[in-house]
């Protein structure tokens, strides 16, 4: 959320513009509407939404003040009637795999999030199709489904390193299902990445700051909101635009990879 903030304060101040932060708050499951009050009074000439549902109030809304609008959300379906702005993720999946290879490893396992989504089975995906260029399967009992939270993953993780041919290597298709990962190889008393190495994908803050420090894919989503406002700004824009802007992911190698045990000197 900050990198988008950053990308569309960056853009606004070099058209002397401001930046109108709506923030949508859930009480008891009732989504709070106060955000739209402020839409309409900032009247904008762009709207971006950092989630892929967008409810047809809001895009009403956003046709009823003349702002284009489009979607930046790296996990979500695609938007159908406004520009929708995501990251390769496929091609992300695919870098971890080939990362993990080119260290050694053959014995992988993975943890994804909601497979209704369209990231998780894209960044899935992408990493088999790494394996498969080396004649790995990826084995349907060693792919876990999680949901957003660590704990889950943390679970999945328990039970996939205990099995007798143990993944020496764990794709976890969000970071903080890595960080629950992390918790199943301490509480198994595995080392990162001596025993087990750990990837994951996003780069969020606290990434960086875990012991050791993951390995992971980063979005660059302060780039594309600079370039998704420089679009809905443009005056050249046309109904006939480019409706979808694809980013790739930039692989950032920690501490939490290294070679596999078998081979390490």
């Amino acid at each position: 959320m900050l990198d988008i903030m950053q990308g569309a304060t960056d853009t606004a101040v070099k058209r002397s513009m401001t930046v109108t932060i709506c923030a949508k708050n859930a009480s008891d499951g009732i989504l709070n509407d106060t955000y739209r009050q402020a839409i309409r009074r900032a009247r904008p000439k762009a709207v971006i939404f950092d989630n892929a549902y967008v409810p047809m109030r809001d895009r009403t809304l956003c046709q009823e003040l003349g702002a284009r609008y489009a979607v930046v959300d790296p996990s979500g379906t695609p938007c159908k009637d406004c520009m929708d702005v995501r990251i390769d993720n496929w091609t992300g999946g695919f870098e971890i795999g080939s990362h993990l290879i080119n260290l050694g490893h053959r014995q992988f396992a993975a943890i994804t999030g909601p497979m209704s989504t369209t990231c998780y089975p894209a960044r899935l995906a992408g990493f088999r199709a790494a394996l498969a260029q080396h004649d790995i399967v990826l084995n349907d009992t060693q792919v876990r489904e999680g949901d957003y939270w660590s704990e889950n993953a943390r679970l999945h993780a328990l039970d996939l390193l205990q099995q007798k041919n143990r993944p020496t290597a764990v794709f976890a298709c969000s970071d903080t299902q890595a960080f629950g990962i992390y918790d199943a190889a301490h509480q198994l008393g595995l080392s990162i990445p001596e025993d087990l190495s750990v990837t994951g994908f996003d780069d969020i803050n606290s990434a960086r700051h875990l012991g050791p420090p993951l390995t992971t894919m980063r979005q660059p989503l302060a780039e594309m909101t600079r370039a998704t406002l420089a679009t809905l700004l443009s005056k050249h824009q046309s109904e006939d635009a480019q409706r979808t802007l694809l980013f790739p992911p930039t692989l950032v190698v920690r501490e939490s990879t290294g070679p596999a045990p078998e081979i390490r000197e």
